[in-house]
């Protein structure tokens, strides 16, 4: 049973604290991303629908779906459950809301808004892109300026995927505007390496978070706003 609600999700138990502390109740909550058949999910944050459309229909008759703001009302439903999805992708509209509405299943969508109306990807998906799928890398990156002094190796896949997770914990950690300086540069590092600018991980743009705000069994929450 477990394994079918456990595929590309986040499980949490959320501990829902109130009445000056004095209680505790824990929640389950499935965190999800992106609902979409990709063919490379470096960051493994992606389902594809069929699966979805499956997890969802058990979810459904096993469950108790209900809204993340009504936790504190079923401190009592052990069988209680919510959905919730981060960043904000353009699938959850083109492909999880098809399918909650005709099963009557309320989510909850957290939206990073800088990529709103834009056709950027969040940078952490961006660069996963960039480094780990192209062809015919350069042979190194380097970025240097007054905080940082980078060279990595990138001839090889392997080599690559240290750069990676390397770039990856140095962008998380540092301020917005390196962040953006190590994104350019990563970009124009890789401008040979690309074909085309893929089109799979888009952001949800103004119109289809007014659909999804006007939906009785969505509610849009803020996430962050560069992620």
């Amino acid at each position: 049973m477990f394994q079918i609600i456990h595929i590309k999700v986040k499980l949490v138990k959320i501990l829902y604290y109130y009445s000056a502390y004095t209680t505790k109740i824990e929640m389950l909550v499935l965190c999800y991303h992106k609902v979409c058949n990709v063919s490379n999910d470096w960051n493994n944050i992606s389902i594809p629908i069929d699966s979805f459309y499956e997890q969802m229909k058990y979810i459904k008759n096993n469950f108790n779906v209900i809204e993340l703001d009504k936790i504190k009302d079923n401190i009592d439903d052990e069988n209680a459950i919510c959905i919730t999805f981060d960043d904000g992708y353009d699938d959850c509209y083109k492909n999880v809301l098809p399918i909650i509405d005709e099963l009557n299943i309320p989510i909850t969508i957290f939206i990073s808004t800088k990529c709103i109306d834009t056709l950027n990807e969040d940078w952490c998906n961006e660069i996963s892109y960039l480094i780990l799928q192209g062809f015919n890398y350069p042979f190194s990156f380097v970025y240097q300026d007054n905080d940082y002094n980078i060279t990595f190796k990138t001839k090889t896949i392997e080599q690559r995927k240290s750069f990676h997770k390397q770039i990856e914990k140095i962008m998380m950690c540092c301020n917005q505007q390196t962040r953006t300086k190590l994104l350019n540069k990563i970009r124009k590092w890789s401008e040979c390496c690309h074909d085309n600018k893929r089109n799979n991980f888009h952001m949800l743009n103004k119109k289809q978070i007014q659909i999804l705000s006007k939906n009785k069994l969505v509610t849009i929450g803020a996430h962050t706003v560069n992620h």
